[in-house]
This record gives structure tokens, C-alpha cells and sequence, in this order.
């Protein structure tokens, strides 16, 4: 797999994020297309008048990602190295939306990749010295809430530039 395959994206709506890909927070990525709608539709069930807003915060020290976070992706890709922020929240449907998305999993033994911790990715990069000069020179808002909605969305390629929300 060159990129990250399907997966559930928390989309931020906050105007003053600015990245150069859709901004995004993952909750499951390296899925089978059919299994992610599967687990999207799961979701809506369980909030079955809409999927509501998620609230997040950003922590406010920024942070080189592990590169081996997602065990399936290739080392060739354009996102080989990363630097974000991690994300906290106590946002009760954001909690519910976790718990589903790992009994789904467990339930139909569904192969994906869950991050170990909430985080927005701010910029993407083949080498470390592709990003570590922009690190220094975006800082959040005090107190930087993120809004944001769930989306299925289409990783597979290796360029963080042709990803695209497919619902």
C-alpha cells in the first residue's frame, strides 16, 4: 500500500489552521473502502439524527510524529516525516466514536491502524529537513479549540495533496 488506504478523519472547520492538505485529526486509517463505509454507517446509527461537531484542543508544544506510527504504509511516501500538535479532548461523542470504531474492529476482525494519541498533522515531509524550519514558526492560539466533523475519506495515495473526502 503506498499511502494510508480508507479511513475516518475528525475534518477541522477552524479557519485559522492552515495547512497545506485538509487539516485532520485520524481515528482510523489503512482500511478496505467497503469496511470503513461499514464502520461510518455504524456511527450514524448510533447518532441517528446527525453526527454531531467534535470540540478539541491543541496542545501547545509542537512535536516531531513517529514515523512508524502506521505499521502498513510504505517508507517511500511523502509523509515519511511529520510535525503537528497532539490533541486533547473530553468531548463525550468523540469518546463513543472511539469505542465504536474499536469494537468494530474487534467485532469483524477488521484490519486499520488507530493512532496512540489525537494529534492534527500540520505538515507532511520526505525528509526531516523538509519540515523542521516551519515548526518554528507556526504557533497556536492560547486556549485553540478545534471544531471539527467526521469524514470518510480516501488516503491511498502517497501525497498528502490527493487525498479527498469521499463522504
Amino acid at each position: 500500500m503506498t499511502g494510508y488506504g480508507y479511513g475516518l478523519w475528525l475534518v477541522i472547520d477552524n479557519k485559522h489552521i492552515k495547512t497545506k492538505h485538509i487539516p485532520h485529526v485520524t481515528l482510523i486509517c489503512n482500511m478496505e473502502r467497503n469496511r470503513v463505509m461499514c464502520l461510518y454507517d455504524r456511527i450514524s446509527e448510533y447518532f441517528p439524527y446527525m453526527i454531531p461537531n467534535v470540540y478539541m484542543n491543541i496542545e501547545r508544544k509542537s512535536v516531531l510524529f513517529d514515523t512508524d506510527m502506521y505499521s502498513d504504509t510504505d517508507d517511500n511516501i511523502l509523509t515519511k516525516q511529520a510535525w503537528g500538535y497532539n490533541c486533547q479532548t473530553e468531548d463525550y461523542n468523540l469518546l463513543m466514536m472511539q469505542q465504536l470504531i474499536r469494537e468494530f474492529t474487534i467485532e469483524y476482525q477488521v484490519k486499520g491502524s488507530i493512532p496512540p494519541r489525537l494529534h492534527l498533522t500540520m505538515e507532511y515531509g520526505k525528509e526531516l529537513s523538509d519540515i523542521t524550519n516551519n515548526m518554528k514558526n507556526y504557533n497556536p492560539q492560547q486556549n485553540d479549540t478545534l471544531l471539527s466533523r467526521l469524514k470518510v475519506v480516501n488516503i491511498t495515495s502517497g501525497n498528502p495533496f490527493e487525498w479527498s473526502i469521499i463522504k
